[in-house]
């Protein structure tokens, strides 16, 4: 089995947002896909869905399986999980599969793997029970999220130019402890630049307080 298309850099490699409610990012789905015509294992991600997290996913009339996996998967180490973890237990499968038409609602497991059906099935449980992926700490966060309740650095007459080195800071700081900020450098650069206004609308108001008391 070819895993080379789980190697990833950064743990959160594999974090991306669907979409945005009133509660924040969600995240899209991670899924581990095995190829068993071509051999292969690789990673997807794509927008939540009801999946239930116990049943395997079989696609291209069984020529996949796909697995759902933990949202904080830590995508760095993955691939050694897989080659430790998940290759020596279906190495019998590898071997026993048969590229034949796979109806899930009507076919039994005998049609792909003759033989092996009861290996395929206890795989099948433990990819949905035991398997223990590496997590990572980390998450998805929208600026506002991340910086509320407000930037001490920021003043208000910062340029924009102090600005958008901040908003690289923050950005990279983030990500060190595998915070992703969804939009990365702009939205912290937009959060900023309101808080800038907001600080320099704080400090017009205290002054003209102030000229009313000197009056």
């Amino acid at each position: 089995m070819d895993t080379s298309a789980l190697t990833f850099s950064n743990s959160t490699d594999l974090l991306e947002p669907a979409y945005r409610t009133w509660m924040g990012v969600v995240q899209k789905d991670i899924f581990l896909v095995i190829n068993w015509v071509n051999r292969e294992i690789y990673a997807e991600t794509r927008a939540p869905e009801y999946t239930d997290i116990f049943a395997v996913e079989v696609r291209c009339n069984g020529r996949e399986d796909a697995y759902k996996l933990p949202l904080r998967v830590d995508a760095s180490r993955l691939r050694y999980w897989v080659e430790d973890e998940i290759l020596p237990r279906i190495k019998p499968l590898i071997e026993a599969y048969k590229d034949v038409y796979y109806d899930p609602a009507e076919d039994h497991e005998s049609r792909r793997f003759p033989g092996y059906e009861h290996t395929k099935i206890k795989f099948n449980e433990w990819m949905a029970r035991a398997a223990r992926p590496p997590r990572h700490s980390g998450g998805l966060m929208t600026a506002d999220g991340w910086l509320d309740p407000g930037v001490p650095e920021v003043r208000a007459d910062s340029t924009d130019g102090e600005l958008k080195r901040l908003a690289e800071m923050i950005v990279a700081g983030a990500a060190i402890i595998d915070i992703i900020i969804d939009g990365g450098e702009d939205s912290v650069l937009d959060y900023l630049r309101d808080y800038r206004g907001f600080k320099a609308l704080r400090e017009a108001r205290h002054a003209q307080r102030e000229n009313i008391r000197v009056e």
